[in-house]
Protein backbone atom coordinates (compact mmCIF):
# COMPACT_ATOMS: atom_id res chain seq x y z
CA UNK A 1 0.00 0.00 0.00
CA UNK A 2 1.66 3.07 -0.80
CA UNK A 3 0.63 7.28 0.38
CA UNK A 4 -0.52 9.47 -2.19
CA UNK A 5 1.02 13.21 -1.48
CA UNK A 6 -1.92 15.55 -0.73
CA UNK A 7 0.04 17.78 -3.86
CA UNK A 8 0.19 15.02 -5.97
CA UNK A 9 -1.52 15.00 -9.26
CA UNK A 10 -4.23 12.55 -10.12
CA UNK A 11 -4.96 11.30 -13.37
CA UNK A 12 -8.30 13.46 -13.26
CA UNK A 13 -7.33 16.66 -12.83
CA UNK A 14 -3.90 16.36 -14.86
CA UNK A 15 -4.77 18.54 -17.50
CA UNK A 16 -5.99 20.85 -15.28
CA UNK A 17 -4.17 24.42 -14.50
CA UNK A 18 -2.91 24.78 -11.01
CA UNK A 19 -3.34 27.76 -9.63
CA UNK A 20 0.23 28.60 -9.71
CA UNK A 21 0.19 28.11 -13.26
CA UNK A 22 -2.50 30.46 -13.97
CA UNK A 23 -0.90 33.26 -11.96
CA UNK A 24 2.29 33.11 -13.96
CA UNK A 25 3.14 36.60 -15.68
CA UNK A 26 3.09 36.10 -19.85
CA UNK A 27 6.40 37.58 -20.09
CA UNK A 28 8.41 35.77 -17.15
CA UNK A 29 10.62 33.26 -18.43
CA UNK A 30 9.10 29.59 -18.49
CA UNK A 31 10.83 26.28 -17.21
CA UNK A 32 12.16 23.97 -19.18
CA UNK A 33 9.73 21.42 -20.56
CA UNK A 34 10.40 18.74 -17.99
CA UNK A 35 10.43 15.93 -21.25
CA UNK A 36 13.68 17.59 -22.16
CA UNK A 37 15.82 16.58 -19.50
CA UNK A 38 19.49 18.29 -20.47
CA UNK A 39 22.67 16.53 -19.75
CA UNK A 40 23.42 13.20 -18.87
CA UNK A 41 20.34 11.67 -18.32
CA UNK A 42 18.60 12.13 -21.74
CA UNK A 43 22.09 11.00 -23.32
CA UNK A 44 21.96 7.20 -24.35
CA UNK A 45 25.69 7.15 -25.37
CA UNK A 46 26.39 7.44 -20.89
CA UNK A 47 26.72 4.28 -19.25
CA UNK A 48 22.95 3.39 -17.46
CA UNK A 49 24.09 3.64 -14.04
CA UNK A 50 25.16 7.14 -14.60
CA UNK A 51 22.19 8.53 -15.86
CA UNK A 52 20.82 7.09 -13.14
CA UNK A 53 22.32 9.29 -10.88
CA UNK A 54 22.22 12.18 -12.64
CA UNK A 55 18.56 11.60 -13.29
CA UNK A 56 18.01 11.44 -9.61
CA UNK A 57 20.25 13.51 -8.19
CA UNK A 58 17.29 16.40 -7.40
CA UNK A 59 15.70 14.17 -5.07
CA UNK A 60 18.52 11.58 -3.59
CA UNK A 61 22.06 12.76 -2.35
CA UNK A 62 23.52 9.83 -1.84
CA UNK A 63 23.89 6.89 -3.70
CA UNK A 64 25.27 3.63 -3.20
CA UNK A 65 27.40 1.66 -6.05
CA UNK A 66 28.47 -1.92 -6.13
CA UNK A 67 29.88 -4.14 -8.47
CA UNK A 68 32.65 -3.76 -10.66
CA UNK A 69 33.64 -0.26 -8.70
CA UNK A 70 37.24 -0.85 -9.72
CA UNK A 71 36.66 -1.26 -13.60
CA UNK A 72 37.40 1.60 -15.94
CA UNK A 73 34.79 3.43 -17.87
CA UNK A 74 34.22 4.20 -21.50
CA UNK A 75 32.40 7.55 -21.77
CA UNK A 76 31.26 9.77 -24.23
CA UNK A 77 33.20 12.65 -22.82
CA UNK A 78 35.82 14.95 -24.69
CA UNK A 79 37.37 15.52 -20.58
CA UNK A 80 36.97 11.75 -19.87
CA UNK A 81 37.16 9.27 -22.82
CA UNK A 82 38.18 6.93 -20.48
CA UNK A 83 37.76 6.94 -16.84
CA UNK A 84 40.42 5.26 -14.77
CA UNK A 85 37.85 5.14 -12.04
CA UNK A 86 34.35 5.17 -10.69
CA UNK A 87 35.15 8.19 -8.92
CA UNK A 88 36.53 10.12 -12.66
CA UNK A 89 33.00 8.71 -14.46
CA UNK A 90 31.37 9.90 -11.36
CA UNK A 91 32.68 13.88 -12.05
CA UNK A 92 32.18 13.35 -15.31
CA UNK A 93 28.86 12.81 -14.99
CA UNK A 94 28.15 15.10 -12.44
CA UNK A 95 29.90 18.18 -14.12
CA UNK A 96 26.55 19.20 -15.79
CA UNK A 97 25.15 19.55 -12.35
CA UNK A 98 27.76 22.18 -11.49
CA UNK A 99 30.02 19.86 -9.09
CA UNK A 100 33.69 20.67 -9.53
CA UNK A 101 35.41 17.89 -7.51
CA UNK A 102 35.15 15.06 -5.50
CA UNK A 103 36.45 14.17 -2.10
CA UNK A 104 37.80 10.50 -2.04
CA UNK A 105 37.43 8.82 1.43
CA UNK A 106 39.51 5.21 2.01
CA UNK A 107 40.62 3.88 5.03
CA UNK A 108 43.92 3.09 3.75
CA UNK A 109 45.36 5.79 1.65
CA UNK A 110 43.02 8.60 3.40
CA UNK A 111 41.83 11.86 1.54
CA UNK A 112 42.47 12.45 -2.19
CA UNK A 113 40.49 15.09 -4.94
CA UNK A 114 39.62 14.12 -8.19
CA UNK A 115 39.23 17.23 -10.13
CA UNK A 116 40.66 19.31 -12.90
CA UNK A 117 42.66 21.38 -10.75
CA UNK A 118 43.46 19.55 -7.60
CA UNK A 119 45.24 22.45 -6.08
CA UNK A 120 41.89 24.47 -6.43
CA UNK A 121 39.81 21.18 -5.43
CA UNK A 122 41.63 20.96 -2.10
CA UNK A 123 40.89 24.92 -1.47
CA UNK A 124 37.79 24.38 -1.63
CA UNK A 125 37.59 21.31 0.13
CA UNK A 126 39.64 23.37 3.69
CA UNK A 127 37.34 26.52 2.69
CA UNK A 128 34.42 24.21 3.17
CA UNK A 129 35.40 21.97 5.89
CA UNK A 130 37.48 24.16 7.83
CA UNK A 131 40.39 21.38 7.71
CA UNK A 132 43.89 20.61 5.24
CA UNK A 133 42.76 17.02 4.85
CA UNK A 134 45.90 15.63 2.70
CA UNK A 135 47.57 14.19 5.46
CA UNK A 136 44.63 13.94 7.58
CA UNK A 137 44.59 10.20 9.39
CA UNK A 138 42.87 7.84 7.15
CA UNK A 139 41.27 5.77 10.09
CA UNK A 140 39.81 8.98 11.72
CA UNK A 141 36.12 8.37 11.63
CA UNK A 142 35.29 10.95 13.90
CA UNK A 143 36.89 13.59 11.22
CA UNK A 144 35.01 11.64 8.61
CA UNK A 145 31.99 12.55 10.49
CA UNK A 146 33.02 16.18 10.56
CA UNK A 147 33.79 16.13 6.51
CA UNK A 148 30.80 14.57 5.63
CA UNK A 149 28.71 17.39 7.39
CA UNK A 150 30.30 20.08 6.23
CA UNK A 151 30.08 19.23 2.57
CA UNK A 152 26.76 18.25 3.13
CA UNK A 153 25.39 21.60 4.22
CA UNK A 154 27.91 24.04 3.40
CA UNK A 155 27.72 26.90 1.01
CA UNK A 156 29.96 26.87 -1.57
CA UNK A 157 31.35 24.80 -4.71
CA UNK A 158 29.85 21.53 -5.02
CA UNK A 159 31.81 18.70 -3.57
CA UNK A 160 31.14 14.93 -4.49
CA UNK A 161 32.34 12.61 -1.30
CA UNK A 162 33.07 9.24 -2.62
CA UNK A 163 33.58 6.81 0.77
CA UNK A 164 36.07 3.87 -0.88
CA UNK A 165 35.15 1.13 1.00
Amino acid sequence: MTDTPQDAVTPQDADAPREADTAQDADAPQEADTDQVAGVAADPAWPAWLREIDALLAVHSQFVLSGNVHDRYRLPSSQTPLADSIADAVLAGLRGAGFQALLVHDVVDGYRVVSDDHEAAWADVHALTGQDLRSAPADDLGRLAEVINALAVGEGPRIGLVLDY
